[in-house]
């Protein structure tokens, strides 16, 4: 969930984000944007987003959250982790790096680099290659 205490963009920040990428900047994709990027690391799903707006009284819509998010996926400035068929999460660190999803608490936490080794991949097919390997552990309550 979005925290209250984090402090996200300000308005020329998260427009001049927005025009760098040629995004007319709406005042809903203002929002969106000073909600999603801060200081501080994050991960979050498109109804985390949508409520915290919501909470604070900004007029947006599910599907805006979710279309601005989609766009800075296919920029390059969000990562997308598929947890189930039907949950997502995006995170603001791009570059790789691997997950736990804890179902009990339903949260995305980052995997600390190095802790993971990936060895014996299988062979790919001519003219192809691995351009990425995306891994997600999920973990829930232990029922005794």
């Amino acid at each position: 969930m979005i925290e209250d205490q984090e402090k996200g963009l300000g308005y020329s920040e998260a427009y001049d984000l927005l025009s760098k990428f040629k995004i007319k900047p709406t005042k809903q994709r203002m929002l969106i944007t000073k909600e999603v990027f801060s200081k501080t690391p994050k991960h979050f799903t498109v109804q985390d987003i949508f409520v915290s707006l919501i909470r604070r009284n900004k007029k947006i819509s599910l599907a805006s959250v979710y279309n601005t998010l989609r766009k800075f996926v296919e920029l390059g400035v969000l990562q997308e982790i598929y947890i189930e068929p039907n949950k997502s999460f995006f995170d603001t660190i791009v570059t790789p790096h691997y997950h736990i999803y804890d179902k009990s608490l339903g949260q995305l936490i980052d995997v600390p680099e190095g802790s993971v080794k990936i060895s014996n991949l299988p062979d790919v097919p001519n003219g192809k290659k691995i351009n990425g390997i995306n891994l997600v552990i999920n973990i829930e309550n232990h029922s005794k």
